[in-house]
């Protein structure tokens, strides 16, 4: 329920522009995450944390 009004609430954050580009991805797997580990500056928090926010712009969705 919380990752849920999380997601609401930072999609809707307003942009420069007014266009609300964001793409908000949530891991879980701790797999997926200790894949990301060395591409976010070997940050700790993102093996520890039970969800990942990953707020990326709407062009991230081509990759995705």
């Amino acid at each position: 329920m919380v990752v849920e009004k999380v997601i609401k609430i930072v999609s809707r954050c307003p942009s420069s522009y007014g266009l609300e580009p964001w793409f908000i991805l949530v891991i879980k797997e701790s797999k997926i995450r200790q894949e990301l580990y060395p591409f976010i500056n070997y940050r700790s928090q993102v093996l520890n944390c039970s969800h990942l926010f990953l707020v990326l712009y709407n062009q991230a969705r081509r990759i995705f």
